[in-house]
C-alpha cells in the first residue's frame, strides 16, 4: 500500500477524450469515427428535454411544426410563439427549439472535421479512406445545409448571398468564438465538400464499396445532400443533375401497400434513416414515442400526434391515398371486404361531438367514436407485429381519453412502444421533386 507508482502511471488518456491523431491513425478507426457522427443523428439529447433526438428533432419541430401540415396539440398549447413563427427573429431566445439546431449541426460538423483533418494520413486500404473521407465531407456539408435552413435567409434575400449568417469552422473541435461570414462562403465550402466527395465515389474501386449500416451515407446520400444545398441557392443545373444521381440506385418509388405501411421501416425509395432496431432505441427521446399515431403519447396521454390543417387536407382529390391516412370526413374502412363509409361532414358538424377547443373528438360520444375506433383499428398496417398497439388506443386495452384531432395523422407508426421504428431522413420521391422542381425553374 505504501509503495511509489512510476512517474508515468497517472499519464493515461481519459477514457472520454481521444486524440485526434488516434480517432485517424488508421482507416478503420475513422470509419469508427464517421459512425459515431452519424449515431449522432439518432442520439438523446439534454437528460430533462424529451423528444430532442438529432435529426427527427430538426426535421419535427423547426421544419414541420410551423406549418399548416403538422399541428401537435401539447406544442400549441404550450409554446404557442414557437409554433406561429413569432420567436423566429429572435437573436437571444430562451427557446431550446431555436438553438438546438445550432448545437447539433456544429457538433456534426466538428466530429466531421476531426476525420477530414486526419484521413489522408490513415493508414489502410485506399479506396475505403477514400469512402470514409467522402463520408465525413458529406456530413459537414449536410451540418451546414441544415444550418443554412435554419439560420441564414432566403437566397432571394441574402444580397447574392453576401448575408452573414454563420460560423465557419473546418478545424477539429473547435468552439472559440469567430465572426459570422457571408452565405457565399458557407456555399464555397459546400459545393467544394460535395464535388469531392461525390467525385472519390465515383472513382473505380470506390464505387464498389457498399455501406454497412442505412444510416451512413452513400453516393446516392451525398448527391442528395449536394442537391438540396444547391436548391437553397437557386443554383438549378446542380439541383437538378445531383438529384437524378442521387435516385440512380432507387428508380422505383413506393407502392400504395409500403405508403401505407407506418412509415417506421425502411422501404425501396428510402435513401438515409436512423435505426428502427430495438437495440438502438432512446426510449421517451424518439419521434416515435411522442409523434407515432400508435406511440406512447398518443396512446395514454391526451396530446394526440400531431394532425394537418383540415382546409388543407380538403384540398386533395377524394381518390387521393393521402386522405387515408388522415381522420376526416368522407374516409372509409374495409369490413366484409367493402368500403364502409366511417366518417361523414353532418357528423364532425356536431356540437355534442367536437370539442371546440382542440377540435377533437369527444372521446365519450358514443356512436361517432366508436366509428372513429373502427377507421383506426382497420388501418392499422398489416406489416407491423402483432404486438403492436392500435392507433390512439390504450396499451393495456383499457378505455383512454386520448385527442383523435380532426385531420389527425395515422401516417407513422411504431413497432413497439415507446417508440421503437426507424426515421427517414432522405427519399427518392424527395429527390424526384427536387429534379422536376429545378427543370421547371429553368424552364
Amino acid at each position: 500500500m505504501l509503495a511509489s507508482c512510476s512517474e508515468d502511471y497517472l499519464n493515461t488518456t481519459p477514457i472520454t477524450s481521444i486524440p485526434a491523431t488516434q480517432v485517424t491513425s488508421t482507416v478503420e478507426n475513422a470509419q469508427m469515427a464517421v459512425y459515431g457522427v452519424c449515431r449522432g443523428m439518432f442520439n438523446q439529447y439534454q437528460s430533462a428535454t424529451q423528444g430532442y433526438n438529432g435529426e427527427a428533432c430538426i426535421m419535427t419541430l423547426n421544419g414541420e411544426m410551423p406549418s399548416q401540415d403538422y399541428f401537435y396539440y401539447q406544442y400549441a398549447v404550450g409554446f404557442p410563439q414557437f409554433c406561429n413563427m413569432e420567436i423566429f427573429h429572435e437573436t437571444v431566445s430562451a427557446y431550446y427549439t431555436m438553438f438546438f439546431p445550432w448545437a447539433y449541426s456544429y457538433t456534426m460538423i466538428n466530429g466531421a472535421n476531426v476525420v477530414i483533418q486526419g484521413i489522408d494520413q490513415a493508414e489502410g486500404d485506399e479506396a475505403l479512406r477514400k469512402f470514409v473521407k467522402a463520408q465525413a465531407l458529406t456530413l459537414r456539408a449536410h451540418g451546414y445545409t441544415r444550418l443554412l435552413q435554419m439560420y441564414a435567409p432566403r437566397w432571394a434575400d441574402s444580397n447574392n448571398g453576401e448575408e452573414k449568417c454563420l460560423v465557419l469552422r473546418t478545424e477539429d473541435m473547435a468552439t472559440g468564438d469567430s465572426p459570422l461570414v457571408s452565405m457565399n462562403d458557407i456555399f464555397e465550402l459546400i459545393y467544394s465538400d460535395m464535388t469531392t466527395a461525390v467525385s472519390l465515389m465515383e472513382e473505380e474501386g470506390v464505387k464498389n464499396i457498399k455501406r454497412t449500416f442505412e444510416w451512413e451515407p452513400d453516393y446516392g446520400v451525398a448527391c442528395g445532400v449536394f442537391a438540396r444545398a444547391a436548391l437553397l441557392k437557386d443554383d438549378w443545373a446542380t439541383a437538378a443533375k445531383m438529384a437524378a444521381k442521387a435516385r440512380q440506385a432507387y428508380p422505383t418509388l413506393m407502392t400504395n401497400e409500403e405508403y401505407h405501411s407506418g412509415f417506421c421501416r425502411k422501404n425501396q425509395e428510402w435513401m438515409w434513416n436512423s435505426s428502427g432496431d430495438i437495440k438502438d432505441q432512446i426510449y421517451y427521446w424518439s419521434f416515435g414515442t411522442q409523434f407515432a399515431c400508435n406511440g406512447y403519447y398518443a396512446v395514454n396521454t391526451d396530446n394526440g400526434a400531431a394532425a394537418a390543417n383540415i382546409l388543407l387536407l380538403r384540398k386533395f382529390p377524394e381518390n387521393d391515398i393521402r386522405r387515408q391516412l388522415f381522420i376526416m370526413e368522407g374516409n372509409y374502412y374495409e369490413k366484409d371486404g367493402k368500403q364502409t363509409e366511417v366518417m361523414s361532414l353532418a357528423n364532425w358538424y356536431k356540437k355534442d361531438n367536437i370539442v371546440p377547443q382542440s377540435v377533437s373528438v369527444d372521446t365519450k360520444k358514443g356512436r361517432f367514436t366508436r366509428s372513429v375506433k373502427e377507421f383506426l383499428s382497420a388501418k392499422k398496417p398489416a406489416s407491423l407485429p402483432a404486438t403492436a398497439p392500435g392507433a390512439y388506443v390504450a396499451a393495456d386495452g383499457a378505455e383512454a381519453n386520448p385527442i383523435f384531432q380532426y385531420g389527425g395523422q395515422i401516417k407513422f407508426w411504431v413497432e413497439d412502444l415507446p417508440g421503437v421504428s426507424a426515421v427517414c431522413f432522405m427519399r427518392a420521391s424527395e429527390m424526384l421533386l427536387i429534379e422536376a422542381e429545378a427543370r421547371a425553374e429553368m424552364g
